[in-house]
């Protein structure tokens, strides 16, 4: 689908996303799945802007590289070199999650893990 190029999050998205990256901040290095879901959650949020969007994935990158998932570090640097080229293009897949498990050229639904995260942050 394609989406235009913003340089600015709005103001909500942008607090949004900050806050999303401040509770990964604070997990422990062992609540693995909580800090991937946080992650996936600020990939949905921030990936129409292109700075919150490489650094999530950068993000996701250095957390592969502290479990030593290989498959997950490979699909990040793949995805890193895409962000550029898809904010240019304004090929953006939304919904997706950012994972080297899923395509990182299909957009598809968030899903309700990731929306019920989003909802209770919004909300606090």
């Amino acid at each position: 689908m394609a989406m235009p190029v913003n340089i600015v999050a709005p103001d909500a998205e942008a607090a949004l996303f900050a806050a999303l990256l401040e509770r990964y901040a604070f997990l422990q290095q062992h609540e693995l799945q909580n800090r991937w879901l946080i992650l996936q959650a600020a990939h949905v949020v921030g990936q129409t802007q292109f700075m919150p969007h490489i650094r999530v994935h950068c993000l996701m990158l250095a957390l592969g590289w502290e479990t030593r998932d290989w498959p997950e570090m490979a699909g990040q640097l793949f995805r890193i070199a895409l962000v550029p080229f898809g904010h240019l293009l304004g090929r953006l897949p939304l919904g997706n999650p950012g994972r080297a498990n899923v395509s990182a050229f299909k957009t598809m639904p968030v899903s309700p893990d990731v929306l019920q995260l989003i909802a209770s942050v919004r909300n606090t």
